[in-house]
């Protein structure tokens, strides 16, 4: 089966991203094809030996084509970020949809998954 696993924060820095790096590893383990879009700004990714990263990138100290203009937001800081959501313009808002929506496109038009499953911050709630 192939599962596409969306995340909103890095696989390094969080708890949410090591759950999702964990849960991506098993499934991987079990046989099953996994791919992960997360944001990410830095091009030095974990690599997920069999996992297809695809990362959504935002700017922070590097220069990385196709960037977004901001880091990537949080509810509470990250030790990569510390831009809110809250702090969001509506350009930013707009611009952050945009870019996650067209790296699901392309994984369900490549990758094709069986799945999507995405984490978002209602399971804080």
């Amino acid at each position: 089966m192939k599962i596409l696993l969306i995340n909103h924060f890095p696989l390094v820095g969080s708890g949410s991203g090591i759950y999702v790096m964990n849960i991506a590893k098993e499934l991987e383990k079990k046989g099953h094809e996994v791919c992960i879009i997360m944001p990410e700004n830095t091009t030095q990714i974990i690599n997920l030996e069999n996992v297809k990263i695809h990362p959504v990138f935002f700017k922070r100290e590097e220069i990385i084509e196709g960037q977004l203009d901001f880091n990537f937001p949080c509810m509470d800081p990250h030790p990569r970020s510390n831009f809110l959501f809250v702090d969001m313009t509506e350009l930013q808002i707009k611009q952050y949809e945009t870019a996650f929506r067209k790296a699901i496109e392309e994984e369900i038009k490549k990758f094709q998954p069986d799945i999507i499953h995405s984490r978002s911050y209602m399971d804080y709630i």
